[in-house]
């Protein structure tokens, strides 16, 4: 009878076990076996950013512009991050994109060009680690390590949203850079930007393939801005800066905004953009992202690649294979895209 008591115990236990790890399968999703670091490296030319499937925005972090390395703007086994633009071209090997670029950094210096990667401290380029990085379909997040900033980033189809983690300071600052552009610029129209009030900027890039405009807002009213140049060089800022000035035009130019935060407190920047208008851009935002829930979007953003992606359903494989079926399918989306407001 003890033995007997003793199987019966030991089967029930076997079953239990392997139905619930039936269980835990079947609760994932075709969305958690993609992982946007492939192909990020030995020139996959991939991005890790968000994005939405057909997607005009296609926000993500970016570790380099120049040569055919960097056509994506990311390179996994670099270790430092310039910022974070709204355009990038997934796995085709062309070196353009990189367009309407943001940067939060803190501290008391004011950087307005990006550094270098063998030198990121003379500029706002900030190194990073990839054990504080994280990326899925819709959603990227990183810690800048020279700031203490957490970096998350989410979109919809036609705007980028960021939410920028602080410490505790007097010099919170976020820098948008126009001259920022993956490869070379060959528009042979000025980039403008205009500050509007406390908490938007608008404007559009010169960009390699045309015309990007855009449209930013900011969750908390601006303690200080100005605009730069840094066609400009000087050796103390890196450019020419111009305090409370309102409006700028040229090639390498772009605003700054300050803040005084609290510990752990978030700054969120919506951004909006458009192949045709300024109009165009700020009514994708207002359409796209009418209110400040990060989360929100970001859900909604992994619930539509979810549903994308299970439109093609596999069996027999292992979960190794299922990584590289789903990544590969998610990177076939990426390489649609519309242009249309």
């Amino acid at each position: 009878m003890k033995t007997t008591f003793s199987i019966s115990v030991l089967l029930s236990l076997l079953l239990f076990v392997a139905n619930n790890s039936v269980a835990q399968s079947s609760l994932k999703q075709p969305g958690d076996y993609v992982n946007p670091f492939l192909g990020t490296d030995f020139f996959g030319h991939t991005f890790p950013g968000p994005c939405l499937p057909y997607g005009l925005v296609h926000v993500g972090p970016d570790t380099g512009t120049q040569g055919w390395s960097h056509c994506a703007g990311y390179v996994y086994s670099e270790s430092s991050i310039i910022g974070f633009s709204h355009t990038h071209w997934s796995g085709v090997g062309m070196v353009n994109g990189g367009e309407v670029m943001l940067m939060p950094t803190a501290g008391d210096k004011l950087k307005v060009i990006p550094g270098t990667e063998k030198n990121p401290e003379d500029g706002y380029r900030s190194p990073f680690s990839h054990s504080n990085e994280t990326a899925t379909p819709g959603y990227y997040s990183v810690l800048l390590k020279e700031y203490n900033i957490k970096a998350e980033l989410t979109a919809t189809k036609r705007a980028g949203f960021h939410r920028y983690t602080f410490p505790k300071t007097n010099n919170a600052k976020i820098i948008l850079d126009l001259g920022h552009q993956i490869g070379e610029m060959k528009s042979a129209e000025l980039s403008e930007l205009r500050i509007i009030n406390n908490n938007r900027i608008e404007g559009a890039k010169s960009a390699g393939l045309g015309k990007v405009y855009f449209v930013a807002e900011f969750s908390k009213p601006f303690r200080y801005y100005g605009t730069f140049d840094a066609s400009y060089v000087t050796p103390e800022s890196g450019g020419s800066i111009f305090p409370y000035k309102n409006g700028e035009k040229g090639d390498k130019i772009g605003a700054f905004v300050t803040y005084q935060t609290e510990e752990n407190e978030a700054v969120l920047v919506k951004v909006g953009i458009s192949y045709t208008s300024v109009e165009g851009a700020r009514l994708n935002l207002q359409t796209e992202i009418p209110d400040w829930d990060f989360d929100k979007v970001k859900n909604e953003a992994a619930k539509i690649w979810n549903n994308e992606l299970s439109k093609i359903e596999i069996g027999g494989a292992t979960d190794d294979q299922k990584e590289i079926f789903y990544t590969s399918l998610y990177h076939s989306f990426l390489a649609q895209y519309i242009s249309q407001d």
